[in-house]
């Protein structure tokens, strides 16, 4: 949704136990929890907002090493607007878990309440699909990133925002801890998209996967366990490798 000055504000709507409609004070759905993001600097305009999840398939048993949150995906927010006189896509990782811990409270969550510590804003270098839908499963996101200079090809960067590998290893448990963790926090500078600057850190593992046998204008789509780079200009389905995400 976007508030009363065009700034992005994330609703969550439960159909279970609500009924949603409209009131007559011209604030839509009063019944909703409504997330709220920092206010957009002067020169900034929303031009559209799309939201991404597949919360896929789930082990429920927390001794499979490879296993997720039953109860935890990650929601892919991208917010497309217009700042600094570009054309920007911001991308907002947000887990699951983090919505529904704040559903049963007020009806308005400031940012600074939900989004610093439990979420992970970026500008993506390449942004995501804007017509493909299946680049997110579980709490694994793929998106295309620049190919590195005198090179030819197609390059992808996996993010991984499955926490229990991450607790796992501070347990000092015998599982080993991901490769690529970063723990950083994320600076979005005042003037970039809001007034002030904007601070996230959601843990997340990631790295970059290079395809030289593909070109540079292809899509990146996953599922649980595989892969799938679109590329147009070929008219057959291949195999070219095994790739372990």
């Amino acid at each position: 949704m976007m508030d009363e000055y065009g700034g992005p504000v994330l609703a969550a709507f439960n159909f279970r136990d609500a009924w949603i409609e409209e009131d007559d004070d011209d604030i839509p759905f009063p019944n909703t929890v409504k997330f709220t993001y920092p206010d957009l600097d002067d020169g900034a305009f929303i031009n559209d907002i799309d939201i991404r999840c597949d919360p896929g398939a789930f082990s429920q048993g927390d001794g499979v090493p490879f296993s997720q949150s039953f109860k935890d995906f990650i929601i892919v927010v991208n917010i497309w607007l217009i700042a600094e006189e570009a054309f920007k896509c911001l991308t907002h990782f947000i887990p699951s878990s983090c919505i529904l811990e704040h559903c049963t409270a007020s009806n308005i969550i400031p940012w600074t309440n939900w989004a610093p510590k439990k979420t992970r804003l970026v500008f993506p270098t390449l942004h995501p699909s804007d017509i493909w839908v299946c680049y997110v499963h579980g709490t694994k996101v793929v998106i295309p990133e620049p190919v590195s200079d005198n090179k030819n090809g197609y390059s992808l960067r996996v993010y991984d925002f499955n926490q229990l590998p991450f607790r796992r290893g501070a347990q000092g448990t015998k599982v080993e801890a991901p490769s690529g963790i970063d723990k950083s926090t994320t600076v979005i500078n005042g003037g970039a998209a809001f007034e002030g600057d904007a601070m996230t850190r959601l843990p997340f593992s990631s790295h970059v996967i290079y395809l030289e046998d593909s070109h540079d204008h292809c899509s990146v789509l996953c599922s649980e366990d595989q892969i799938v780079v679109v590329d147009v200009s070929i008219l057959h389905y291949r195999t070219s490798r095994t790739i372990h995400i």
